[in-house]
């Protein structure tokens, strides 16, 4: 408020100082004053704008940190219930037996001095025990291979859905694969490009990919600048390919429809030599 009463102070005392003639030398200095006055509320716009934007980018790293807690928490609980159920079972099938039963039969021995039956009930709880444990390793080996059959699915799901490639801006624009960037954007927010980095991924069915974009250092590092990740129709690409539009507007950036389908083949499509 008081910078602006200075302005508005300054900006009377000049009027009041110019003559009815109009120098040209008083015209001069008023239009040098409102082109500085201009300039200083232009940087003043944007050191507000690059502090709301620090303020986001702290919010949601502070959201994604909470999340993550929340998924480590949860994930110890699972675990801990997994124990848990392991060794009730353990338990209930008899694994702890025969060391209660050498520890009554010493005791037997002690105090009755009944040595035949003392060793007859050793060896029947003996064999008994070792029965039930060749029991649990086979149960075991067929949850392990069941476990191992289920995991091997499970990876290579997530390697089909999961696969991530990542490149830099400055690798696109190097491919030709970026064309061109919004000025607009970059004169409003002043933003480093250079700090981008997508990453290429296959989507849930195999004719979609995904584009995420992440700032590369910092909180940003876990960020992304954009409310969710692009969705791209690899049937839709080629058809454009075809139809000879080569201009793909991916929201600030414009992308090379021919060069895409070229990235896309090479690290996804194509199977390694």
């Amino acid at each position: 408020m008081q910078d602006c009463e200075k302005v508005i102070q300054g900006i009377l005392k000049l009027q009041r100082g110019s003559k009815p003639s109009g120098a040209r030398n008083e015209v001069a200095e008023f239009n040098t004053f409102l082109m500085t006055y201009i300039h200083d509320v232009r940087d003043m716009k944007r050191q507000v704008d690059r502090f709301h934007g620090k303020v986001k980018a702290v919010r949601k790293a502070r959201d994604a940190i909470i999340d993550h807690a929340m998924f480590l928490e949860n994930k110890l609980e699972t675990y801990q219930e997994y124990l848990r159920n392991v060794m009730e079972q353990r338990h209930e099938d008899g694994h702890f037996d025969f060391i209660n039963s050498n520890n009554n039969n010493n005791n037997n021995n002690n105090n009755n001095n009944n040595n035949n039956n003392n060793n007859d009930t050793y060896a029947t709880r003996f064999f008994n025990y070792c029965n039930n444990k060749i029991g649990l390793k086979r149960n075991s080996k067929n949850i392990s291979d069941d476990i191992i059959q289920r995991t091997d699915t499970e990876r290579s799901k997530k390697e089909f859905t999961q696969k991530c490639v990542k490149f830099t801006h400055r690798k696109l624009l190097d491919l030709e694969v970026i064309v061109e960037v919004d000025q607009d954007i970059i004169e409003q927010t002043q933003a480093n490009f250079n700090n981008l980095v997508y990453y290429f991924s296959r989507g849930p069915t195999p004719d979609e990919f995904q584009i995420e974009v992440k700032y590369k250092l910092g909180f940003g590092a876990k960020i992304n600048p954009f409310p969710a990740p692009f969705s791209l129709s690899f049937s839709k690409l080629l058809e454009m390919k075809d139809t000879f539009c080569l201009r793909y507007q991916l929201e600030i950036v414009t992308l090379n429809v021919e060069r895409l389908v070229d990235l896309l083949n090479d690290h996804f499509l194509r199977s390694p030599k």
